[in-house]
């Protein structure tokens, strides 16, 4: 999970369908996947792997001016899948970022961090809250 805090002036718009580029959410769900898939791409010592699953998720929080970005990756493997979860946010904010920066530049991506991870040499994680 990640966020991006925005000015309300970005997120009326975003709500109301006037950015400039289209619509951030739904094209930054669509980059949030194709950070998964380009994780071994990106950070040096992963490597590919077979997915079995992969959910992006983005919900506006608009009494905080934030959105939250959810990544959701599953994989039959003996190796976990939290480098593509934290891809997959940090791109889908970036995007966010990209789409909306015509507006403002003032925008802070913040909070990038895995929630759980299951399976894996390692095993069970959870973040304790």
């Amino acid at each position: 999970v990640g966020e991006i805090i925005l000015s309300s002036e970005i997120i009326e718009m975003i709500k109301n369908k006037k950015m400039p580029k289209g619509d951030p959410l739904a094209i930054a769900e669509v980059s949030g996947i194709n950070g998964v898939k380009k994780t071994s791409e990106l950070i040096p010592l992963c490597h590919p792997l077979s997915l079995d699953h992969i959910s992006i998720h983005t919900e506006i929080d608009e009494p905080k001016n934030t959105i939250i970005v959810y990544c959701l990756v599953s994989a039959n493997s003996k190796t976990g899948v939290e480098m593509e979860a934290l891809t997959a946010v940090s791109a889908a904010a970036l995007t966010v970022y990209d789409m909306c920066k015509a507006v403002d530049r003032g925008m802070t991506i913040n909070r990038v961090h895995l929630v759980e991870k299951s399976g894996g040499q390692s095993g069970t994680w959870k973040k304790s809250t």
